[in-house]
């Protein structure tokens, strides 16, 4: 009896290995998509909290990554703080609160990064729930897939958050990525 397999038996082999392989990364795919919308709604729910927190607590609030002496830096793939401003010095100190803190876009293999009209690396919202004067933007770059990931988050002047999913012009403007 001879035991080796043969070609038929190789081929449906290889073309259920395909079949598996095909659902797998399209699975992966769709992972990938939902996580990048996933974060791209918790930094607008970020935002969102803490222009409700300036208006309660009637004190400028500020949102960025921190370094290890409480200044704002800007890599915003470190762990994002919400805190008390009173001084606008965009500092931790003694008078400053941390109200929140978000670590939830550390394990995604993108980058995320701000951009601002005056180039600040924070947003800081004043007790009227404005974002004081400055525009920003938010945009998560993910090129580790096929199909490239954009998305992103617009802050206006006035505070008004807007997603901008991957299919939107802003992308396509200008190479944002």
């Amino acid at each position: 009896m001879n035991k080796a397999f043969t070609l038929i038996e190789l081929l449906i082999s290889l073309a259920i290995i395909a079949i598996i392989l095909v659902f797998s990364f399209y699975q992966y795919s769709q992972l990938k998509i939902s996580q990048a919308e996933s974060l791209m709604v918790q930094l607008q729910q970020l935002v969102i909290y803490a222009q409700l927190q300036s208006i309660k607590e009637n004190t400028p609030i500020t949102v960025c990554p921190i370094d290890v002496h409480g200044k704002c830096i800007d890599n915003w793939t470190q762990p994002v703080i919400v805190f008390t401003d009173p001084e606008k010095i965009h500092l931790i100190k003694r008078r400053s609160t941390i109200l929140k803190k978000w670590e939830q876009q550390i394990h995604l293999s993108g980058q995320l990064k701000f951009s601002a009209f005056s180039s600040s690396r924070y947003i800081t919202l004043v007790p009227l729930g404005l974002a004081g004067q400055q525009n920003g933007t938010f945009i998560y770059c993910d090129n580790s897939t096929v199909t490239p990931l954009h998305y992103g988050l617009s802050i206006s002047k006035t505070g008004r958050t807007r997603l901008l999913w991957q299919d939107d012009n802003y992308f396509e403007e200008a190479n944002r990525c």
